[in-house]
This record gives structure tokens, C-alpha cells and sequence, in this order.
């Protein structure tokens, strides 16, 4: 087996920690490469190199270069409060492709059930990351209006409106 090159662990959104690991297969060296970034351990791009020595003495060096692409930043715009039968447009954009909680595949979708909405943004180096949005559906008043429907002509009726606050109430006349 020739050399082995493998990345143990990378924390998003921030790369934090990585190490990169080479061994020379039968050989006597364990060669182990670490970068330091205050109290973290973290990648950086660029070409690593890994020489090896057997217990003959003899070396060899391997080369690998790492890309750390960057992470997309989705956000998530749109009316986020409506009212029972309405809906909402939430819109993502950040990345170069999406996919919603709710199974979209497409940058917006319509909502009108509360709830949280989660959208995973992937740009071009395949990378993703997460937003959401939360949808608040607020319930209709119930209006009521009581009274005489029928009078005379000359008479009067008094008509009663209740369900709503009194400085809600909306008066119109119908002819």
C-alpha cells in the first residue's frame, strides 16, 4: 500500500480542525502534519508534503494539494406573519442550487402553514450550508353583527357588532 493520505475531521461553518496524516507502508517513520491558528487546528489550502524514511534509511516524498472551497451564505427573504388562508413567497439566494424542506428544488416557494422553513444552499464547488425562515399564521377575527334584519319604512333598527375590538369595528352601508 502506498501512501495514505487522509483528512480526519472538519467543523462548518468554520474549518476549525484538520490533520493530515502519511505513512509509508513498511516503513519506520510516521510523519504527522499539523498547521496552527491560535487554539485551533486548521487546513490551509495549499500543497502538503510528507517524506517518509524506512529503516534502510531510504526516503521518499509524497505531495498533496488541498482546496478549501468556502461555504455558501443562503438567507431566506419573504413575509414571515400572514393571516389563516393567506400565504407567503419565501425566496433563498446565496447559493446555486436549493433544496427546501418541504422537497423544493426551486429558490422560492409559497408557504401558508405555520412553521419553520429550512432551505440548503449548494454552490458551484458543491459545498452547502442551511438557512430557514419561520412562518407565523395568525387566526382571523370572527365578526358577528346582531340586530333586526327587517323594518318598516320610517322605523329603525339597531345593529350590534361584536367579535373584534371595539376600535376595529368598520361600518358600511349597503344600498
Amino acid at each position: 500500500m502506498p501512501y495514505r493520505h487522509q483528512v480526519l475531521r472538519a467543523l462548518t461553518p468554520f474549518v476549525q480542525e484538520a490533520l493530515l496524516h502519511s505513512r509509508l507502508s513498511g516503513g519506520s517513520s510516521y510523519v504527522e502534519h499539523r498547521r496552527y491558528y491560535g487554539s485551533y487546528h486548521r487546513i490551509w489550502q495549499g500543497t502538503y508534503t510528507v517524506t517518509a524514511t524506512n529503516a534502510a534509511g531510504c526516503t521518499a516524498t509524497a505531495n498533496r494539494t488541498l482546496t478549501v472551497n468556502a461555504l455558501p451564505t443562503p438567507s431566506v427573504t419573504g413575509t414571515n406573519t400572514i393571516c389563516a388562508g393567506g400565504s407567503s413567497t419565501f425566496t433563498a439566494s446565496g447559493g446555486s442550487s436549493y433544496v427546501w424542506s418541504t422537497g423544493a428544488t426551486t429558490a422560492a416557494i409559497t408557504v401558508s402553514v405555520a412553521g419553520t422553513y429550512t432551505v440548503t444552499a449548494t454552490n458551484a464547488a458543491g459545498c452547502t450550508a442551511t438557512a430557514d425562515r419561520t412562518l407565523t399564521v395568525n387566526a382571523l377575527p370572527t365578526p358577528s353583527v346582531t340586530g333586526t334584519n327587517t323594518i318598516c319604512a320610517g322605523g329603525s333598527s339597531t345593529l350590534t357588532a361584536s367579535g373584534v375590538p371595539a376600535n376595529i369595528v368598520e361600518h358600511r352601508r349597503y344600498y
